[in-house]
């Protein structure tokens, strides 16, 4: 039998604050240096760290309550305002993500 819809429950807020740290590491790494000029205070920086993401993340696991489809943010903005500004949005993410590492590549360089 063929499932066509989201599984209710399935994003947990464990998963989705370790979705949210996996897509925030790189950074950390690249920018490693700055916490080494906290001294004593280091682990408070990751424990800020910590906050910041369990603060990003709630909204998220709202949302994925809110709305049981795969549409990303296009699909809140769908919900929201309508069929033209979901598409909008989901194009202009689209965009954004086909520039994003010519400008990391250009930042690093």
């Amino acid at each position: 039998m063929e499932q066509n819809s989201l599984q209710s429950e399935s994003v947990s807020l464990l998963r989705t604050v370790m979705w949210g740290i996996a897509g925030i590491l790189p950074i950390s790494v690249m920018l490693g240096g700055l916490s080494a000029t906290a001294g004593y205070a280091s682990p408070f920086v990751i424990l800020l760290a910590l906050g910041i993401i369990l603060l990003i993340s709630v909204p998220v696991l709202e949302y994925t309550r809110l709305a049981k489809f795969a549409g990303g943010y296009y699909g809140a903005a769908e919900l929201g305002f309508g069929k033209t500004v979901g598409k909008f949005v989901g194009l202009s993410h689209y965009v954004f993500y086909l520039r994003w590492p010519l400008g990391t590549a250009a930042f690093i360089a």
